[in-house]
């Protein structure tokens, strides 16, 4: 069985992207974000919401350092 840790590192690394607080994001890389992220809530909410939503994420503080 994969630990937590296992489990998650793609999405890691594709979080990664937003992570950066070096000016804004390139529009065209955040629209193929934004696509991807909502083809993964469709298909594996599952997988994704517990991730998005646990404790020690910095998902949800990293998008809204982002909006303009």
């Amino acid at each position: 069985m994969l630990d937590e840790k296992e489990k998650y590192y793609l999405l890691d690394y594709l979080f990664d992207y937003i992570s950066t607080k070096e000016g804004p994001l390139n529009p065209v890389l955040s629209g193929y974000f934004q696509n991807l992220v909502n083809t993964l809530i469709n298909r594996k909410q599952k997988l994704i919401i517990p991730y998005i939503f646990s404790d020690d994420s910095k998902v949800i503080d990293n998008l809204l350092f982002h909006i303009d």
